[in-house]
């Protein structure tokens, strides 16, 4: 039988729910983005109260904005005793919000963690606990133990935060801040390190979507050779551009008469064709516009090497 309304009038004590969530499930069974009238819907549920019999109550969330969890974990004390809601509605509401705000004081956090490389299709998936204040070198060394790769690995780490956006780690505060704010996490990890290593004029032709590096000899870094061969597109550019021209065309680096006393160590990353490319004037080097073209390449940084002339 349901309980009548005057079982939840003000005064009224709580009544314990018919089967209590467990721990996992108190710790991911209110998550920010959860509608608040889901959440009183399922408090309802568990003491067998009626949909009419909740509706002034959800009608007061309405009426005060209150769409989300998130919503409801704003709220200060003056503002909770504002809103018209039951004594015991309030109650209930706000003890399934702090229970789950003490789980995510723990020190720890349990993770799923999607690795994958570019030798590898299917991201590989595991869970493990981690401390909430771990730096990203540790995370790292900790990844590199469950996943067998050398900590010298470049990676990537993001996740996909409640609006549905991609959103990218990079720093300890980043981590740490995320971690703090989440009962549990699905954490993407990439290696996004360098593939392959080259030496001018030997240059990748068409690496999809991978980085790689290209050490250019001081004898090549002069306007004459520079200005050898077309180039097509602007800071992103076909793959069969004359490949120092459009580094000079970046403006990533300078070139003169005569060859500096340094190399360059060139990161390039390669990319997805595109269905057109825009050309322009930039450093003395006019680029030319271009349609679809099946590759593309874009330069990344680059690293200049001073050299120490044979006697």
């Amino acid at each position: 039988m349901n309980k009548s309304l005057e079982d939840r009038q003000p005064g009224a004590s709580l009544t314990a729910p018919t089967s209590s969530p467990s721990k996992d499930q108190q710790e991911f069974l209110y998550p920010n983005h959860m509608r608040a009238a889901d959440l009183l819907r399922l408090l309802g549920g568990e003491r067998s109260w009626s949909e009419s019999e909740i509706q002034i109550d959800l009608n007061v969330l309405e009426l005060n904005r209150l769409r989300t969890v998130r919503d409801l974990r704003s709220l200060s004390e003056k503002s909770w005793e504002k809103i018209q809601l039951l004594p015991l509605v309030k109650d209930l509401l706000t003890d399934a919000i702090r229970s789950c705000e003490q789980s995510a004081g723990s020190q720890e956090i349990q993770i799923k963690v999607r690795y994958t490389e570019r030798t590898i299709t299917t991201p590989i998936v595991r869970k493990m606990t981690i401390a909430r204040n771990i730096t990203l070198e540790h995370f790292k060394l900790k990844l590199a133990t469950n996943y067998n790769f050398s900590v010298d690995k470049e990676l990537e780490y993001s996740y996909c935060d409640e609006d549905g956006d991609r959103v990218i780690l990079s720093y300890d505060e980043e981590l740490t801040q995320t971690l703090a704010d989440k009962t549990y996490l699905v954490l993407d990890v990439k290696a996004t390190g360098v593939d392959y290593t080259f030496c001018y004029p030997e240059i990748p032709r068409k690496y999809d979507t991978q980085v790689c590096k290209v050490l250019i000899p001081s004898q090549y870094l002069t306007l004459e050779n520079s200005s050898n061969g077309p180039v097509w597109g602007t800071d992103i550019y076909t793959t069969d551009s004359a490949f120092l021209k459009a580094l000079v065309h970046s403006g990533l680096i300078e070139v003169n008469n005569t060859p500096p006393s340094y190399d360059v160590l060139v990161t390039v990353q390669y990319l997805p064709g595109r269905v057109g490319y825009s050309g322009s004037k930039r450093h003395g080097i006019s680029s030319r516009s271009w349609g679809k073209y099946e590759s593309s390449m874009t330069f990344k940084a680059i690293e200049k090497i001073p050299y120490v002339e044979k006697a």
